[in-house]
This record gives structure tokens, sequence and C-alpha cells, in this order.
């Protein structure tokens, strides 16, 4: 998505010729040029205070090499040259230009005199309409966020801190709001951000009341501590991705040719079940398309799908999303996840793809998905799965089963309905309920998502991760050994029960967290350059295993997951009992 002064964020694809963008210095720019370049592999390109942005390897980045001693003119240099230079030195460096506060002209929201009281206490996300409101009124809701979470570290009262704690959403949308401001910040975690400020009177503007203005010129420094960091970001990893994209260059009108993406640009999460689905059907998991149906909640998703009638769009050669990827890609998977937020139009159209395996689109053609899957994903009676679901397998009684099918054939709004109508539901081949997954499957899965860990790292930087095999616990030394990377992550010491009901994702999360930053750290820090061997451990390190606590009782200390590079020649031996490497082997 790209950010442009008239119209909010924009998928890049939909850009033209005279379009507006912002500059780096939050001014508007306007596009002279698009030029499609075909499907691309594309790149994640990793900044140092956490952000991601992806592209191929002819995209383009203007660049400094060393940030105290700027030069006049940025150096242009493509990605596949600074791989070049990264495979001749790893010590290379590359610095990217922050951004200036950016300018939104949208007239959303502008005869709202104050939005201070729009972040309270209760608010769990940020809308996407405040989001590009003016640049007064994005200040005002920083204010009135900050009054609420801003908070200054108890060990360090230079750090100024964003604290939210069980909201992850809204933190993500206030580093975002932060950096339309032009305002940067490290993530911490999951509901905590360091605010990089550039000097105290900035820090000073994030608040709204006295006390806390009063704190800031207390705990502030008059220096920043982050004027080495503020200016430039350094890419610290340039990673291959998974997917391949449509890749499209634009030319703006500024004597730096830059101009402002927004941080989730051609940013998607597929399913594990449908990249298998793909994979085993079609021999590649990439042979499949996701459509969030969050996004298809207007009427006019039906035209994003099959395309637009004549007369209703700009381009007249414009073709659906949905048909057009079928068109190129006949043997291949349709996903619409949580579909039941999508609009019911969208089902109609898809009446005829099940019934007759055909559909018309805008332009009369008609498009073929006889060689298709179709896959729904829906959250609807997912609470009534979570109530009654066997605890130990998750299971669901009959009589629950039948509640469940009728909350999806329930399609009317007015009854509570979130389902769809009978006709369509009699189309679909199958109904399938996934139950609650329980812990040994977590496992699973984190042992599945280390492995990918680990090829992606062998392919980037031809670094070779081991992990540690079973172990015993503290005081379960009768018991079977169960105590190794995967289990570590998914057990009560990592995962809570409550977050057992949210599936994969906060695995997904714990890895990120425990295995991927430290990696990061390790592989920074450390200087590990490429073809080294790193040891990942799930264990107790050379510290205590257990302690006394106020009442004498004996307690057993939290395992840890520790990291260390190591010898070829211990890689080899240890690599005999990683249980991650020999996942698939025949028990």
């Amino acid at each position: 998505m790209i950010p442009t002064p008239d119209r909010g964020f924009v998928p890049l694809s939909k850009l033209k010729v005279g379009d507006k963008v912002f500059d780096r210095e939050g001014k508007p720019t306007t596009i002279k040029g698009v030029f499609p370049q075909g499907i691309r592999d594309f790149y994640s390109v990793a900044l140092s205070d956490g952000r991601k942005l992806p592209a191929d390897k002819e995209h383009i980045f203007s660049i400094v090499r060393d940030k105290k001693n700027i030069v006049k003119e940025f150096e242009n240099l493509t990605v596949a040259q600074m791989l070049e230079e990264l495979a001749e030195n790893p010590e290379r460096r590359f610095f990217l230009p922050n951004n200036k506060p950016v300018c939104f002209d949208t007239g959303i929201l502008s005869d709202v005199e104050s939005l201070y009281f729009a972040v309270g206490s209760r608010t769990e996300h940020i809308t996407k309409a405040l989001k590009t409101t003016s640049l007064e009124q994005r200040r005002d809701i920083i204010r009135g966020a900050f009054d609420h979470y801003g908070e200054f570290d108890k060990n360090n009262k230079e750090k100024l801190l964003f604290v939210a704690e069980g909201k992850e959403q809204l933190v993500t949308d206030i580093r975002e709001m932060l950096y339309s401001l032009g305002i940067s910040s490290k993530r911490l975690d999951l509901f905590t951000l360091e605010i990089m400020y550039e000097s105290r009177d900035q820090a000073f503007d994030l608040f709204g009341k006295k006390a806390k203005k009063d704190q800031v010129y207390i705990n502030i420094p008059r220096i920043s501590p982050y004027k080495d960091e503020i200016d430039f970001v350094e890419i610290v990893a340039l990673t291959p991705e998974i997917n391949s994209e449509e890749a499209i260059c634009i030319l703006v009108d500024n004597e730096e040719h830059l101009f402002l993406a927004g941080t989730n640009y051609v940013v998607t999460h597929n399913t594990e079940l449908v990249k298998a689905i793909a994979e085993v059907m079609f021999g590649d998991e990439n042979a499949m398309k996701r459509f969030d149906c969050g996004e298809l909640q207007a009427p006019s998703s039906v035209a994003r799908l099959i395309g637009s009638p004549p007369g209703e769009s700009n381009d007249l050669d414009s073709g659906g999303e949905m048909t057009e990827f079928v068109k190129k890609h006949p043997y291949s998977v349709l996903l619409f996840d949580e579909c039941e937020k999508g609009f019911p139009g969208i089902w109609d159209t898809l009446l005829s793809v099940l019934d007759e395996g055909e559909v018309a689109d805008a332009r009369g053609e008609i498009v073929n998905f006889r060689n298709t899957i179709i896959i729904l994903t829906s959250n609807i009676a997912s609470q009534t799965i979570l109530r009654n679901g066997d605890p130990e397998t998750g299971e669901i009684p009959n009589n629950i089963m039948e509640q469940i099918i009728s909350q999806l054939k329930n399609h009317d709004p007015e009854r509570g309905g979130k389902g769809f109508r009978p006709e369509f539901v009699n189309r679909l081949s199958s109904i399938v309920t996934f139950y609650k997954l329980q812990r040994n499957q977590l496992e699973k899965i984190a042992n599945l998502k280390l492995r990918s860990l680990t090829k992606r790292l062998k392919e980037s930087r031809n670094i070779s991760l081991v992990f540690s095999k079973k172990v015993h616990e503290v005081f379960r030394e009768r018991e079977e050994p169960q105590l190794d990377v995967a289990w570590l992550l998914t057990s009560s010491w990592y995962l809570s029960n409550q977050n057992l009901d949210l599936g994969g994702r906060p695995v997904e999360r714990n890895i990120v967290s425990e295995i991927e930053n430290k990696l990061t750290d390790l592989l920074l820090e450390e200087a590990v350059p490429d073809g080294s061997f790193i040891y990942v451990e799930a264990g107790y390190g050379s510290g205590l295993k257990y302690y006394k606590d106020r009442e004498g009782n004996t307690r057993p200390v939290s395992p840890e997951i520790l990291m260390r590079k190591i010898s070829e020649s211990d890689y080899r031996i240890l690599e005999k009992d990683d249980p991650v490497a020999h996942l698939f082997d025949e028990k």
C-alpha cells in the first residue's frame, strides 16, 4: 500500500500517471510514469527499527554508507548490487533516509475540531480514517494516546515508552501513526514501543496533560540519546521471500526520485493448510491466491473479483483479480479468508463457479474454474466450538455439530445470523470443522515453522541451524524427556491456556520473539559470517534449575532458549539428534 495525499492508502497496482504520492520530506510529488515489471521474486528488506518492506532484485534504493559522515548526494543501489557487495564483504553497511511528517488532504473528519479523545482505555485499534486525517488531528490522537499509555522506563528515565498491555493492534497502529508524523520507534515487544525522539520538544509534544509534560522536562535530556539513529535507518538483512508477485516501478517528479511506501505493502499471510493443499495438488505451495474478505465488504468488491462493467471504470481493459488469476493459473487454489465478513453479492457471483465450474467476467469472457480448488474459512460458531469441545481431544458432540451447521446456514442478520444462503451452502462439496488445537499439535506446528526458518537461513546466508534434542525437565526425570525448543515454545512457560484458543498464531509470535529476534541479535553482535553453524538449545544453561520461594518450597526455574555459534564438527554430532531435522523420519 502506498500513502497518497488525497486518497489515503492505495495499492501500488492502482496508481497511475498524474496521481500524487509523498516524497521523503512528506511533500506531495506527482507520478510521471508507471512501468509494470511482470512477476518477480521478492526479497524482504529488514530495517534496524524492526520494519520490513518487500523489493525485487532490480528495486533501487537511495542509500548512504556512513550515517555520521553524510555526503550531499545519495548513492543509488539495486537489491542485487547490495547482495553482491555483502557477498564480497559481510561488513558492508547501507542506510536509508527516514521520512518527515506527511500531510494528508483526504478531507476525512475535516469538520471535527479535536480528536484528542479518539484513543481511550477501551480502544483496541485505530481506524484507517483516523490514520489519514490532517497532521494536527493525528497529533491530537497521539497526545490522547500517550496521556493514557505513555510512561518513562523505571530503570532509565530518559527512555520514553508507549505501553498498552494486551493491545497488540493498538500498538501497531500507534507506531504507524508515529511514522506518519516523522517519529521513529523501536518495538520492544508486542505491547511496548520505545520512542526515538529527536529532541525534548518533540517528546513534550507527544503529551497533552500538564503533569505528563512536566515529567518530560524533568526526565528527557536536551540532546537526544537517539541523535545518531533518527535521520537514517540501517538495512540489517535481505532475505528471499517465498511468494512471487507482480512488480511495478513508478517514476516520480522530484530530483531524488524517492517516494514513501506503506509498511504493509505486499505483506500477506497464507494459512499453512492451504499452502499444503496447493503443494500436494499442484506441486507448488505458491499455486494459490488469498482474498481477505475483511477487504471485500463493499458492493464494489464483486467488480474487484470479476472486473468492472463497461462504463464504470476508467480502465477499459481492467479485469477482476480472481478471474485474471485463474486465467493465468488454472491449476491453483483460491482462498477466501474469514468469508463471513465478505459482501453477500460475492457468494451470488460464485454460485455459477461452484455449480458449472465457470463464470463470465466483466468483458464477457468465460473463465474456466474446473481445475481450481476453492476454500472458504470462517469463524462462524467458533465460540460454540471452544465452549463445547472435549478438553483433551477438542472433538465436538453430534448435537453441537448440528448447532454449528445451523449457524452456518443462518444468513438473516435480524436473527443474529452471519451465515450464507441455503443455495450457496448446498453447492459446497464439504464442510470441515476444525477443533481447538492441543499443545501436542501446536508443538508439531512449531517444529514445521522452525524447519522453514532453518531452510530460509540456509538459502539466504548458508547458515546451518541445529536444535537441541529432548531432555528432562527439572523434577520430572522419571518421565519421558519432553523439553526441546518446539515443546518449550508451546508449553505453559511461553503459551498461556488463554492463547490456546487463538490457534497457531501465538506460536508464530513466540518463534519471532524468542528465536528470530535472538538470531538477528546474534548475527549482528557476534558478526557471524556466512556458512556458520548455530546451536539453538532449550534448557537451563549454566544457571540454577530450581529455587526456594518465600514459604521455603522448592520451585523449578523456567527453562529458556539459548543459542551460540558452534564448529562444524559439533554440528555434525548434534545434527543426529536434532528433532527438527528428523521431523519426518519414521518413528
